[in-house]
């Protein structure tokens, strides 16, 4: 069974740090669902757009909810000077080719933020629509509590 074949609300919910192998894809189109909106001027058309982000993702930068084998949810942050999803200005234009891609650029630069040192940043939260209302749930039931980032300066447990 891989792991988009079966329906999400279906199981427990695990979570996980880091996008599991296989569900670069399905990550990706769960970002897109969440801000494609945002994105769009910037990534579309959106079958484009979602191979982009899966082939620049982060998987380490990513805490993953799984059901039934399936990602459902994922909470993407930046750490260290790397964000869930990435992909360089060269990337954008071997992508969208120079004329197309360039325009895109400045847009993207929009959405860069830059932490403090040691700083953890949020870098988007998704949900598969029919998985939602059951996280906290879930995560409580199994008395799961993420760890904290260590309160020396400059370094993090998160890394």
């Amino acid at each position: 069974m891989g792991l988009d074949e079966t329906d999400p609300g279906a199981g427990p919910v695990t979570v996980r740090r880091g996008v599991p192998v296989g569900a670069e894809r399905r990550a990706a189109e769960l970002y897109w669902d969440a801000f494609g909106r945002k994105l769009g001027p910037a990534l579309n058309p959106p079958g484009k757009a979602v191979l982009f982000i899966a082939a620049h993702l982060n998987a380490d930068r990513a805490v993953c909810a799984i059901s039934g084998g399936r990602l459902v949810g994922l909470a993407g942050y930046q750490l260290g000077g790397r964000a869930l999803t990435g992909g360089s200005a060269s990337a954008v234009l071997r992508t969208y080719g120079y004329v197309r891609g360039l325009y895109r650029l400045p847009l993207l630069a929009l959405f860069e933020r830059r932490p403090a040192p040691g700083q953890l940043v949020m870098d988007g939260i998704a949900v598969d629509p029919d998985a939602r209302g059951r996280g906290s749930e879930a995560c409580s039931s199994r008395k799961w509590q993420p760890s904290r980032p260590s309160s020396t300066a400059g370094r993090s447990d998160w890394t």
